[in-house]
């Protein structure tokens, strides 16, 4: 998310963001699920792109080079001192350790993932990185544990542990409270010559622009100011929403949350007949950490 304010000099119109979200791989099909869903609805957003982000810090300024393993190296050596062939052995040692996971992120898009049987079908392609590494099935409850536990087990130097800190607060948290998934689509793709931090040309706000004559250019309707203040629930299924102004809106096929699954469970108020499945979702969801969700 970013927060935009705008300053009028000279008779022009300046706009400036703070906050935004880092974005890499809009600039040209790629794994990045936002990439995707535009090219499915068949949709252009033009980027400005960078092979590199800028860090002022108490110690003066660096840069991050995305897109060079060399470049980060060489980063490490001249931040960390008589630390840097040491932080450069830990920073290996890391990767190493999330080498198969931060694979599976290359072997299969986000976009393909689904909490039902149908994820058998929408992941089959996975399937031979899964044969070639079977050793991917004893580290997913990995993928979301709190990152800092892999961290402290291989990251003394300060210089670097802030770096993973840095990387991963674009989730809301440091290394402590982040999942470990948040840095593996980083340790593989932000080091691949390609890669590059891609800018919305006119604003974070040109991706809901985007996103927005997709939905229109195929029947779809964007409704402002639709606070939903319940999801109703008929026969164990979700029928419809009921907005705060009282107004009912009812679905076709689905209804489809994008809000977390927290919030979510709020808007189905527990009632004496409900479907014991959704009871129990409800009892255990309560339990879930929020790492950054």
């Amino acid at each position: 998310s970013a927060h935009t304010f705008s300053r009028m000099h000279n008779g022009g119109k300046y706009s400036f963001e703070v906050g935004p979200s880092i974005f890499e791989g809009l600039d040209r099909p790629s794994l990045n699920p936002l990439r995707m869903i535009f090219d499915i609805l068949e949709e252009t957003m033009p980027v400005k792109t960078y092979k590199g982000l800028g860090y002022w810090t108490p110690s003066g300024y660096w840069r991050f080079p995305i897109g060079s393993r060399e470049g980060f190296e060489k980063l490490l050596m001249e931040q960390c001192g008589e630390d840097g062939p040491k932080a450069i052995a830990e920073w290996k040692a890391l990767r190493e350790r999330l080498r198969t996971l931060g694979g599976s992120t290359q072997a299969v898009a986000l976009l393909n993932l689904r909490q039902d049987a149908g994820f058998l079908a929408t992941t089959a392609g996975s399937l031979p990185f899964v044969l070639q590494n079977p050793d991917v099935f004893a580290d997913l409850s990995l993928t979301f544990d709190d990152l800092s536990k892999t961290v402290d087990e291989f990251v003394t130097v300060p210089f670097l542990r802030n770096f993973i800190d840095t990387m991963c607060i674009f989730c809301g948290f440091p290394a402590k409270g982040a999942m470990t998934a948040h840095l593996l689509y980083i340790l593989e793709r932000f080091f691949e010559e390609t890669a590059a931090f891609s800018v919305p040309i006119g604003g974070t706000c040109e991706l809901g622009n985007t996103l927005q004559r997709g939905l229109e250019k195929y029947g779809g309707k964007l409704q402002l100011n639709a606070h939903v203040d319940e999801i109703l629930i008929e026969n164990g299924r979700a029928v419809g929403v009921r907005l705060k102004n009282g107004n009912v809106v009812k679905a076709r096929k689905a209804v489809v949350s994008n809000a977390t699954p927290f919030d979510t469970v709020k808007l189905m108020p527990k009632k004496e007949d409900e479907p014991k499945k959704l009871t129990n979702w409800r009892d255990q969801i309560g339990k879930l950490p929020r790492h950054g969700a």
